[in-house]
């Protein structure tokens, strides 16, 4: 449940894959300036790729002093995660 001031949680892909993420980075630009909550539930795979730009948000958000967070990771993505070897606060996952 989201409070008033909680933007609404916005979906990742199913694959961020190589090929998805310029998508990836389109949309997240798009909210560039505002706190920001994504949902990781349906992810099933992770790329090198999409990760980054995952990291570059973060701190892209970070520097503008907004909220960025990725909440419900699926376990395909902690695992995408761990295989790059990237702890999943890095991309903004706070709880597991």
């Amino acid at each position: 449940m989201t409070s008033e001031t909680e933007p609404a949680p916005v979906a990742l892909a199913d694959k961020l894959s190589t090929s998805e993420a310029a998508g990836l980075r389109t949309r997240l630009l798009e909210r560039l300036g505002a706190d920001l909550i994504l949902d990781g539930s349906a992810v099933s795979m992770l790329g090198a790729q999409s990760l980054q730009v995952l990291l570059s948000a973060r701190q892209s958000w970070a520097a503008d002093g907004k909220q960025f967070e990725i909440r419900n990771p699926s376990r395909e993505l902690m695992d995408g995660l761990g295989q790059l070897g990237v702890s999943p606060d890095r991309v903004g996952i706070l709880e597991v």
